[in-house]
């Protein structure tokens, strides 16, 4: 399969797509989806800002980072602990079925921006779209840890979830960083 053929079909028939995307196979496609994501975050954070220029290249480099090290460190947190609780999958696998679960985020940007022209009743639904994008996102994870680590889908639910506190300490670090990033940029260059 290509990739838009994966893109699909993790999309739309997840229990067909990751028992085979879940190999090292694919792990160059994942680098192209994360870097995606992490491109439309990035201009979905400077329509907000009314950034242009330098300024949206500084953004798109600090996304891109962020995007890639929480991706590198989720996928070793999920197979540690997929480990412990008696998964037999390996990093790279991982690596493939987080970022293939992450595609649902591909359409927060578009989303924003349809619901931005859509006046206030639009920036009033922009946010439970965005959670249900999140928990669309959330489901395809576990599945993805279930097919990669072999185990049964509560064994999935414990690791995203024993995980869960760390990851969260980890984003948080993250945005503060983007945060900062984007105040200094702005302070730069206005």
């Amino acid at each position: 399969m290509n990739i838009l053929d994966n893109i699909y079909a993790t999309l739309f028939k997840p229990h067909t797509a990751f028992p085979d995307l879940v190999n090292r196979e694919y792990l160059a496609g994942s680098f192209l989806i994360v870097a995606l994501v992490a491109i439309l975050s990035a201009f979905r954070n400077a329509i907000s800002l009314d950034a242009a220029g330098l300024s949206l290249g500084i953004l798109v480099i600090i996304s891109m980072g962020s995007y890639f090290l929480l991706w590198i460190f989720s996928s070793l947190f999920l197979t540690f602990t997929a480990d412990f609780l008696g998964g037999t999958g390996k990093i790279t696998d991982t690596m493939t079925g987080l970022a293939y679960a992450l595609l649902p985020l591909i359409f927060i940007s578009p989303l924003y921006v349809l619901t931005n022209t859509m006046g206030e009743p639009g920036q009033n639904l922009f946010p439970l779209l965005q959670w249900l994008i999140y928990l669309w996102t959330v489901a395809l994870i576990i599945l993805s840890l279930k097919y990669t680590h072999r185990f049964h889908i509560t064994q999935a639910i414990l690791s995203v979830v024993s995980i869960f506190g760390l990851i969260i300490i980890f984003v948080g670090g993250t945005m503060l960083m983007s945060v900062l990033g984007i105040i200094l940029t702005v302070r730069l260059f206005s």
